[in-house]
């Protein structure tokens, strides 16, 4: 119910990373947090990986940066 942005600034506010790498033959994802709001983080994180109604111009810069890292 609620948009990527939204999702990105209540890991924030909770202390909770979020962090990628891509490779030309992998993806590793990944979150750093507080032990006390595991599970929480967790959570926000499935959102993040989840998020299906990408706008066509945040997937265009996605692409970019994946190809960048490339």
């Amino acid at each position: 119910g609620i948009d990527q942005r939204m999702l990105y600034e209540q890991m924030e506010r909770m202390g909770t990373r979020f962090f990628g790498e891509t490779g030309t033959d992998y993806i590793c994802w990944g979150i750093t947090c507080d032990r006390e709001r595991y599970l929480e983080s967790l959570r926000l994180f499935l959102r993040v990986l989840s998020v299906e109604s990408w706008r066509t111009e945040a997937l265009r810069k996605e692409r970019e940066v994946i190809w960048r890292q490339i």
